[in-house]
């Protein structure tokens, strides 16, 4: 209940921006805005005292029919039902695959296969969490989670508040897990750690997921094949692949869009229609995609400015050409700059020759003193006046040229040509950055949205259930092996 004001607030929020891009929307939209705003409301005074978990559990029921129109036949669980371990459920085939982390036959080639599989990753090796870690988490109602370490001594649960548990003897299965778990802390939920979850649950369940769900797929299938390659075999169910084909689906609808301000540069347009937008999306994302590639290939100032061209016009092009007039007009100080840098740089390896001689004769002239050479001693001292005077000349000459290097840039004509040059530099990485956004924002928007849609959308968009029978006709399923 404490949090369901900022859910309420958040869900009014996406709601009305939902609202707000469609273009024609009518009394079937405000009715279907209505029942989604009283859905939250339902869900939480149907179902007190719930935890967040137990409101979602709740609520998805009610979205599901209105989503599709129906009642859905469903049955919604949530981890702390589907991976509570007590005695009772250790047997669970969803159990299975802890077990090869903890009997003493299988777990250094379990161990070892999980950190081959998230090695150079951003997740962690089992030796960033402490000796003895397994890749599971003990849930303990109201002490927190934590990875869990096992010695033959001592179980230890990293809670933000760590519990250390003294054993009578090793823990080697889930069944003594379970036991030692339950004696200590009551009823807790084992969650498997990324990659380790997939396979816990794999092992008993088919996972449905949307095409490019999950990152964590590919490191778990490595996992899994390490463990097979050393003689353990592993129970795991292939991943049913679900492609919706969202944006597709909106080809039959009459609903107009008012397009969000990154989409309308890309499509062209303020406002368009479904049709157009279903049949135009994936053109829009692969031209986005070619303008990044194109923006990749760019080194220097002129090349970007002849990528903005192509790629915006308009403006670009004059633009293009009054940077090229302004690099004429600038050439001929930047040929004079060139030579008095090469100067300078003459000078100053001559200051450093100058600084070796120094000190190498400074050595020799002692020498000389100590031996009692004393022509030799004075020599070496009139050199060395020679070295100083030298170097005051060389110092007063540097200043010169930088003066003249100066001098030449200040004058008006080329000051105005600099900073003209650097009002289009400037204008030109702010376009650059903006068509990079939009470029991104778009291509990888677009696809998400494709394959993921927020479920409000459907009835929101066409409260006849349009979208979302054309949706149906076209999903595509195929299942992914993870062995």
């Amino acid at each position: 209940h404490r949090a369901f004001d900022e859910i309420q607030a958040t869900f009014a929020w996406a709601l009305k921006l939902s609202r707000e891009s469609l273009e024609n929307a009518d009394g079937a939209t405000d009715a279907v805005e209505d029942s989604l705003h009283t859905l939250l409301c339902e869900a939480r005074d149907g179902c007190p005292g719930q935890t967040l978990a137990e409101f979602y559990e709740c609520m998805l029921p009610r979205l599901h029919r209105i989503v599709a129109g129906r009642n859905v036949p469903a049955e919604i669980t949530r981890t702390g039902k589907l991976l509570r371990l007590d005695p009772a459920t250790a047997g669970l085939p969803r159990f299975a695959f802890v077990d090869l982390f903890l009997n003493p036959a299988t777990a250094g080639k379990a161990k070892a296969a999980y950190d081959d599989a998230v090695r150079h990753t951003e997740v962690y090796t089992l030796d960033r969490f402490g000796t003895g870690a397994i890749p599971f988490d003990l849930v303990i109602p109201g002490q927190g989670r934590g990875t869990l370490r096992l010695t033959s001594k001592m179980l230890v649960v990293m809670t933000p508040d760590p519990k250390f548990v003294k054993l009578e003897k090793p823990v080697e299965s889930i069944q003594d897990l379970a036991d030692v778990t339950e004696k200590a802390f009551g009823r807790c939920v084992l969650v498997g750690k990324a990659i380790t979850l997939i396979a816990m649950l794999a092992s008993e369940f088919v996972f449905a997921f949307h095409e490019g769900a999950s990152q964590y797929v590919s490191q778990t299938r490595a996992m899994l094949e390490k463990l097979s390659e050393g003689g353990i075999n592993v129970v795991a169910h292939p991943i049913l692949r679900i492609s919706l084909g969202s944006l597709d689906a909106l080809q039959n609808t009459n609903r107009w869009f008012r397009l969000p301000e990154f989409l309308r540069g890309p499509f062209g347009a303020d406002v368009v229609s479904a049709a157009t937008l279903a049949c135009s999306w994936k053109c829009v994302g692969e031209q986005q995609r070619q303008y990044l590639e194109k923006l990749s290939g760019v080194r220097n100032l002129a090349s970007l400015l002849e990528c903005l061209q192509d790629i915006r016009g308009g403006r670009w092009e004059r633009l293009k050409e009054e940077f090229e007039t302004v690099r004429e007009a600038l050439a001929p100080l930047d040929e004079k700059v060139r030579e008095l840098n090469t100067q300078i740089a003459e000078i100053h390896k001559r200051i450093r020759a100058i600084k070796v001689e120094w000190r190498e004769d400074e050595i020799e002239r002692g020498v000389a003193f100590r031996s009692g050479e004393t022509e030799k001693r004075d020599a070496l001292g009139d050199k060395l006046a020679g070295l100083r005077s030298e170097r005051r000349a060389l110092t007063e000459a540097i200043k010169t040229l930088r003066k003249r290097k100066a001098d030449e840039a200040s004058a008006p004509a080329i000051r105005t040509a600099r900073e003209r040059r650097h009002a289009i530099e400037r204008e030109a990485e702010i376009a650059r950055l903006r068509t990079v956004r939009e470029a991104i924002t778009t291509s990888v928007g677009l696809e998400k949205s494709n394959r993921r849609p927020a479920a409000w959308w459907f009835p929101l968009v066409t409260p006849d259930g349009a979208w979302f029978d054309g949706l149906r006709s076209r999903v595509q399923l195929r299942l992914e092996p993870l062995i």
